[in-house]
Formats: C-alpha cells, sequence, structure tokens
C-alpha cells in the first residue's frame, strides 16, 4: 500500500472519521465483529507501510567539518552514497565541533558519519561504528606566531592564542602540551582557522593554531612548532546497517576517483582528493584528546 493511502487512513482512524460512505445520524447498527476484525487488520497493515516508509528518512548522513563548507558541499557525496545504498540520504553539516560532540556523547547513531580522528576513535570503540574508507592523506597542525621566537610551546603560558573552539581536533592536540592546568594559554575563540590568523595580525593573539596546509596562505607568520601528524577524517558506519549495504557503500567510496562524473563531482564539490580503505588500527587511541571533556567515558574492557 502507498504509504501516503496508509498515512491518510491512520489519520482518518485518529480523528474519528468513518472510512466507508456515512451513514444518518439515526442509523445505530453496530459493526459486525467480522468487519471490525477486518478493519483491524486494515489499521495494521497501513501502520507496516507508513513503517517501512520512514526507513528512508533515517537514513542520514552527518558531516562534522572545520573546513569553509556548506550543506552543498557535502550534497553530491550524500546523492552518490544514496545510489548505492538504493535509499534517499539526509545530509546534515556541523562546523562546530562542540555541538557534534555533545551530540556524539549523548549516544546518537546516524547511519553514515564523516568526522576528524579523535571523534571517529571515540565511536568506533564506544559504539563499534565501522570505517568504510577515510579522506586520502593526513593532517597536521601548527603553532603560528608573528612577530617573536617561539621556542617552547610552554612559553605561551598565560598569553592569548587564536584557536577553534574545543573539542575541535586542532586545539585538542594543542592543550596536550600544558599538563598543569595553571600555566596553559588563553584560549582566544576562533570561528575559523582564518580568523585565528586575522587575530593574531590585530594583536589580538600572539600566535594562532592552524592547518600546516593554510601557512603558505600567511607569509607574516613564522611556523614555530609541529603538532603530532594524524589520519584523515573517517567515514563511518553504522552497526544498524547491513554487511552488504557497508560493502556497497565501501565500493562507492573508493572508487569514486576512478574517473565517472558522479564521482569527479562529489570530490570537487568537498576540495578532496579520493577516498581510501582504512581500518580502526589506524584510529585507535586518538579519542584520548577528549578524556576530561564532558560527557567522556571510557570504553568497555
Amino acid at each position: 500500500m502507498p504509504a501516503a493511502a496508509a498515512q491518510r487512513i491512520l489519520t482518518q482512524a485518529a480523528c474519528g472519521r468513518n472510512l466507508v460512505q456515512e451513514k444518518p445520524e439515526n442509523y445505530a447498527t453496530p459493526p459486525a465483529p467480522g468487519r471490525r476484525r477486518v478493519f483491524l487488520a486494515f489499521v495494521a497493515l497501513a501502520l507496516g507501510a507508513v513503517a517501512a516508509s520512514g526507513h528512508a528518512a533515517n537514513f542520514s548522513l552527518v558531516v562534522q567539518t572545520t573546513r569553509a563548507s556548506t550543506q552543498a558541499s557535502f550534497a553530491p557525496l550524500a546523492a552518490y552514497l544514496s545510489r548505492a545504498v538504493g535509499e534517499p540520504i539526509h545530509v546534515e553539516v556541523r562546523r562546530n565541533s562542540l555541538a557534534h560532540w555533545r551530540a556524539l556523547a549523548a549516544g546518537e547513531r546516524p547511519a553514515l558519519v564523516l568526522e576528524d580522528p579523535h571523534f571517529a576513535d571515540y565511536r568506533i570503540s564506544r559504539a563499534g561504528y565501522r570505517i568504510a574508507a577515510s579522506l586520502k592523506g593526513t593532517q597536521s597542525f601548527r603553532i603560528a606566531v608573528g612577530g617573536f621566537l617561539l621556542l617552547d610551546p610552554v612559553d605561551l603560558a598565560g598569553r592569548p592564542v587564536a584557536t577553534l573552539s574545543p573539542p575541535a581536533l586542532s586545539t585538542m592536540q594543542f592543550l596536550r602540551f600544558y599538563a598543569d592546568p595553571v600555566r596553559i594559554p588563553r584560549l582566544v575563540e576562533a570561528a575559523t582557522y582564518r580568523d585565528a590568523a586575522a587575530q593574531v595580525f590585530d594583536a589580538r593573539a600572539v600566535a594562532a593554531v592552524l592547518p600546516a596546509t593554510s601557512l603558505p596562505d600567511y607569509p607574516e607568520l613564522s611556523d614555530a612548532v609541529a603538532l603530532e601528524e594524524l589520519p584523515e577524517q573517517a567515514l563511518l558506519v553504522s552497526p544498524d546497517v547491513d554487511e552488504t549495504l557497508f560493502e556497497g557503500i565501501v565500493s562507492a567510496l573508493l572508487s569514486a576517483d576512478a574517473g565517472s562524473e558522479d564521482g569527479r563531482r562529489v570530490l570537487e564539490a568537498m576540495g578532496v582528493a579520493g577516498f581510501s580503505r582504512s581500518h580502526a588500527e589506524a584510529y585507535e587511541g586518538i579519542s584520548r584528546l577528549l578524556k576530561g571533556t564532558w560527557g567522556y567515558r571510557e570504553a568497555a574492557p
């Protein structure tokens, strides 16, 4: 039964409207027991049709990103994966790392999620998600300064440093330099990495934590300290998605750079080179960056 028709039947039933032609007001003959059983069976079928139609609406792709990306940047990816799984996919883009972390810590379970490695490891080890693929390459960050020589990150204690809001990956890596909670920099929160660099130029901060790939855009800043290199973002699949669909997603992602027009459109919109096969071991332990953050819990032994 079409879901729309089933929904109309349920709405009519909930409102007390007859499903057959209305009778005059003095019509009082009660329905026969057999007809009542048929009606209830019909409503049960309608409920089943509505439930089935709701499956597609729940097939979602959550994207956590610190790039200057919009919903349109990932719409081609959602359409591409939709063809692979045979279901429409709704995409939600989150540029706020704290909002993403709160949803993750609260136990959200999207079908698909593209996120930074500390979030990915947390989701794999706590919720049983599987890695379909990762973005090609690695990512690393630098402490960039303007106008002075920085030999040791500890020398920034008490001084303003522009960073994205915790628990962004770059910020959580940066804070690992400071074991003493009394001797830490004063974080000046920035909405984007470009904003973080601008705060150094405007003398609101003495340093900024920036992606290594962005430093050529800011020749006025000195590359002072390198942070540990980490894997790129991973695209994870919920354990609720069956193995056949999982393998279809893996195949689609790995072939995105094989020359098809659809694949090219996906990569151009995202601004990435492609996807590569990856495994949970490459991300193991990175979630420790989140330790001490509100909502954090240890993985089950």
